[in-house]
């Protein structure tokens, strides 16, 4: 390709033609001229990966403590069923259940804790804590303690009592109220 090109030059006043010929380089893989047409649909690309991703470890995340809500309850059913055994067992077969339902109950506190610590991560939650009345975690675990005390209460070890149902309304509703407060917290949370 040839251009003419006019050059004045002021010590002279005679005109001069200058042509230069410019020759196109030749396209080279590092040139970064080549790959900038694709910036914008990478960029676009890079972002819809990364809201996708956000999208996927929320929808995991919720779906694990919904799990975590289920695994709860479950464990807190079978807490329920095992005081309601306990304290309704005869002599004989008390030390058994005893044992089962301190088995069952600690069971039922772990699996609130994992429950609490796995909703209680993330920083936007905290932050919100802070500006905003709202519940930071789905919490029971003080409340499968007050479970505990209820249906360890003195006489529940006693080798000499009867079978008595006299703690077995107070243990139900406690295991309702519990049942509850998750449904409630987790509302709230997940709405």
């Amino acid at each position: 390709m040839a251009n003419s090109v006019t050059v004045e030059v002021p010590a002279s006043s005679t005109q001069h033609t200058i042509t230069l010929q410019l020759e196109p380089r030749p396209l080279n893989w590092t040139d970064l001229a080549i790959y900038a047409p694709t910036f914008p649909g990478l960029l676009v690309a890079i972002l819809g990966l990364w809201i996708a991703h956000r999208f996927t470890v929320a929808r995991d995340r919720r779906k694990e403590i919904l799990q975590l809500c289920e695994d709860t309850t479950s464990a807190l059913m079978e807490a329920e069923a095992a005081c309601v055994a306990a304290w309704l067992s005869s002599t004989e077969e008390r030390a058994n259940t005893i044992a089962i339902t301190k088995s069952k109950l600690q069971a039922a506190g772990i699996t609130a804790t994992d429950l609490r610590r796995r909703t209680q991560k993330g920083l936007l939650r905290t932050l919100k804590h802070l500006f905003v009345d709202c519940a930071i975690a789905v919490d029971v675990v003080n409340d499968i303690g007050q479970l505990r005390d209820i249906a360890t209460s003195d006489p529940f070890e006693s080798t000499t009592r009867q079978p008595d149902d006299s703690q077995i309304g107070s243990i139900t509703a406690k295991v309702a109220e519990i049942q509850a407060m998750i449904d409630l917290q987790v509302h709230e949370l997940f709405g």
